[in-house]
């Protein structure tokens, strides 16, 4: 079988891109989905209220100007390995916001989206938490948004968060 990485770049070789994202932040990640065509605009990682994020200006075209720093605000979630969650269902939280201060548990913004955060589910979905009064993401029936038990939204593996640039 081929690997990611291979794969990724079959596919930007067919599309003409010869500068691949790099870097292990969120926006290195997305920025593959705008290389790739599979997103139009980095308007779509944009969340208004946000401190230090703007609006995407489309400029695609180097590595360092496609979803540069401030130009996305959605984190991405990964496993220990640095790989993509395996054990997924099709509630497995893939990506979130509002992330206001990086950790090992996420801080979250509770302005956007009043005292809400949204993410994206593995089937295509998305919905909303609430955020308690520390920025501390909740959800139903479990104790902890991020927690690694039987109960956990992310089966057997243990979720990264990795961040977007410019928080």
């Amino acid at each position: 079988t081929q690997s990611r990485s291979s794969a990724a770049s079959d596919v930007y070789k067919r599309q003409g891109i010869d500068f691949p994202p790099k870097g292990d932040s969120a926006n290195a990640y997305f920025a593959q989905l705008l290389a790739t065509n599979t997103v139009e605009s980095e308007i779509y990682f944009f969340v208004p209220g946000m401190e230090n994020l703007r609006k995407g200006d489309d400029q695609k075209d180097t590595r360092e100007t496609i979803l540069a720093a401030g130009e996305n605000g959605f984190a991405y979630i990964m496993t220990t390995d640095g790989k993509a969650l395996t054990d997924i269902s099709s509630f497995t939280p893939l990506i979130l916001a509002p992330v206001k201060t990086q950790g090992a548990e996420p801080i979250f913004d509770p302005e956007p989206f009043d005292r809400s955060f949204v993410y994206g589910q593995a089937d295509g979905s998305a919905t909303t938490g609430s955020i308690d009064e520390n920025g501390h993401a909740l959800t139903k029936d479990r104790e902890n948004f991020f927690q690694t038990d039987n109960n956990s939204l992310f089966g057997t593996d243990t979720p990264v968060v990795k961040y977007p640039l410019g928080l």
